[in-house]
C-alpha cells in the first residue's frame, strides 16, 4: 500500500488560522533495535509496519491583547507482519539464537498515541518602547512502550504525562527582551524513555532512565541584532 498524505489549512475570520492532516505511512525491513548474543545492544531488521494519523494546529487571536495556540496529534504506529530474527553463529556449540520476535498488531517503540500542546498568551504595550508579554502553556504526552513486546529484554511500559510553563517578559525597544520564566511548574517526574545497557542483566546499574527536566525557574535576556 502507497504512503499518502492530505490536508487542508484555511482562516476562520481574520482570527482564527488552522491545518489539518490525515497521513499513513508503509515501511519494509523496518529497523528495530535489540541485543545481539554477546548482550550489546544491535539494530536488526524487523518486516513490515505502517504509522498512520491525525495532526491538527490552530492560533487564534482572542482580542484585548489575548491569544491561543492548540497542536494535536493521534498516530497509530504497529507492525503489520510477524518476524524472527536469528543469530547464527559458525562452530558454535549453540549453533544459533533468536534475538527478536516480532508479531503483527505489536506498537512501534517510543511512539505515543497521542500528543497535545496548548499555549495561552498575552501581550500589551505599557508605555512607547516597553511592551509586556505573558505566557502559559502546556504539553501533554500519552504512554509508550520501549520495546515492541514484553518478550525483549529491556521491555518497559512508561505512561504518560503533562508539564506545564509560563513566562512573563519585557521587550525594551526592538532589540532587547527579558523574561522570567518556570519551567514544569508541577515538578512533574515524567521518564522520556528508558531502558537497558546490555541483555539480561539485573544489575540495576545498567539500566537507564531520561525524565524530564525538573521544575526550574531563570531569567532570560535576548538580543536582536540588525
Amino acid at each position: 500500500m502507497k504512503n499518502y498524505e492530505v490536508g487542508a489549512k484555511g482562516t476562520l475570520g481574520n482570527r482564527v488560522r488552522y491545518s489539518a492532516a490525515l497521513y499513513r505511512v508503509n515501511w519494509n525491513d523496518i529497523q528495530i533495535q535489540t541485543f545481539g548474543q554477546s548482550g550489546d545492544p544491535v539494530v536488526v531488521n524487523g518486516r513490515s509496519a505502517r504509522s498512520q494519523g491525525v495532526e491538527f494546529e490552530m492560533n487564534a487571536r482572542l482580542g484585548g491583547g489575548l491569544s491561543t495556540s492548540v497542536g494535536y496529534g493521534f498516530t497509530d504506529a504497529k507492525l503489520t507482519q510477524d518476524f524472527t530474527v536469528v543469530d547464527v553463529v559458525a562452530n558454535a556449540a549453540v549453533a544459533s539464537t533468536t534475538l527478536i520476535q516480532g508479531y503483527a498488531g505489536n506498537r512501534l517503540p517510543s511512539v505515543p498515541r497521542q500528543s497535545l500542546t496548548a499555549d495561552l498568551g498575552y501581550a500589551a504595550t505599557v508605555q512607547a518602547g516597553l511592551d509586556l508579554d505573558a505566557h502559559l502553556n502546556l504539553a501533554y504526552r500519552s504512554d509508550v512502550v520501549t520495546e515492541i513486546n514484553s518478550g525483549v529484554p529491556g521491555y518497559t511500559h512508561l505512561g504518560g504525562f503533562t508539564t506545564l510553563n509560563g513566562s512573563v517578559g519585557l521587550g525594551f525597544g526592538a532589540a532587547w527582551h527579558g523574561r522570567l520564566f518556570v519551567h514544569n511548574i508541577g515538578n512533574v517526574r515524567g521518564i522520556t524513555s528508558a531502558g537497558q545497557l546490555f541483555r539480561n542483566n539485573p544489575d540495576p546499574r545498567y539500566n537507564t532512565e531520561y525524565p524530564s527536566r525538573p521544575r526550574t525557574i531563570g531569567i532570560g535576556v535576548d538580543y536582536t541584532f540588525e
